[in-house]
């Protein structure tokens, strides 16, 4: 996919940089008249600040990684966010498993990531994640990002999904539940699981709110 920088020529210099150092591979410049830079096999910037990402499972990450480094593209700015998995490394039955997954959480998962749905879109490339109407900031899209990885993995590995959607008395408590159970666990999410509970109403160490309240 393609990702619009307002950065020509020499400008796009501290850009290419950043992508060396997400990447860890050397750019290389073609000559005139394109002089569109290469980032290792799947990654490239012309000379309009068009940057190309032909690896679906890279994408997320480099986006992420740039937003931090403070390059954000045209086509994110104030505008509606999708969330991308690759679709080769799931199988029709995993995407069924994923699907009975959202749905036994959809109430929890719409309130904590304050989405409308839970809806995927699956297409040769990609299972994607429409949910996000605004652009969040970086910290949150990581959280997001890392959030809906979790859960495809957890439908790849789960033999069957049991449960339904349902109310429950303390939020905070029984969604970092689910967080731990899909291993978000320790210090490397610790920042992820505060965004995705600050939402939520209740107490995340205690299950019932008045054992809180004591």
């Amino acid at each position: 996919m393609d990702y619009h920088f307002d950065l020509t020529g020499s400008a796009r210099r501290p850009l290419v940089k950043a992508l060396e150092d997400i990447t860890k591979e050397k750019a290389v410049c073609s000559k005139a008249p394109t002089f569109c830079y290469h980032i290792g096999e799947h990654i490239t910037l012309d000379n309009q600040g068009v940057l190309s990402v032909k690896d679906a499972e890279q994408e997320n990450s480099i986006l992420l990684a740039l937003s931090e480094h403070g390059f954000v593209p045209e086509e994110q700015k104030n505008m509606a966010v999708t969330i991308s998995l690759p679709r080769n490394k799931f199988t029709d039955e995993d995407l069924e498993r994923l699907s009975e997954l959202l749905s036994s959480k959809e109430s929890i998962i719409k309130h904590a990531l304050g989405i409308e749905s839970v809806a995927f879109e699956v297409d040769e490339e990609k299972i994607s994640f429409p949910w996000f109407s605004e652009m969040p900031s970086s910290a949150e899209l990581s959280a997001y990002t890392a959030f809906i990885s979790l859960l495809g993995k957890a439908a790849k590995e789960s033999k069957r999904i049991t449960g339904k959607d349902h109310a429950v008395e303390n939020e905070k408590y029984y969604f970092r539940c689910f967080l731990l159970r899909l291993g978000m666990i320790g210090d490397s999410y610790k920042e992820a699981r505060k965004i995705l509970l600050s939402r939520l109403q209740g107490s995340s160490a205690f299950k019932y709110q008045k054992e809180a309240e004591k």
